[in-house]
């Protein structure tokens, strides 16, 4: 298992969720580690459904994403 801890600022204002830009750079470090493909498979969390992340995903062949449907979850 790969994972990036993430350390929140103290700082009023400054967001302490995980954005596109983390899953991004969280994906790429995982792939370079590895040397490897990679398949993520998501929940629907907002920042893995975001346009962004999508055309990231569908513009890198060594990556896939899997989503995983609403009912997954209850």
């Amino acid at each position: 298992m790969i994972f990036w801890p993430r350390f929140h600022s103290p700082l009023k204002g400054v967001r302490k969720s995980f954005a596109r830009q983390d899953c991004s750079d969280l994906l790429v470090r995982a792939h370079l580690r590895l040397g490897a493909p990679i398949i993520v498979v998501w929940g629907n969390l907002s920042t893995h459904s975001t346009a962004e992340l999508r055309e990231y995903v569908e513009g890198h062949d060594w990556l896939t994403a899997v989503r995983l449907p609403p009912a997954a979850w209850t």
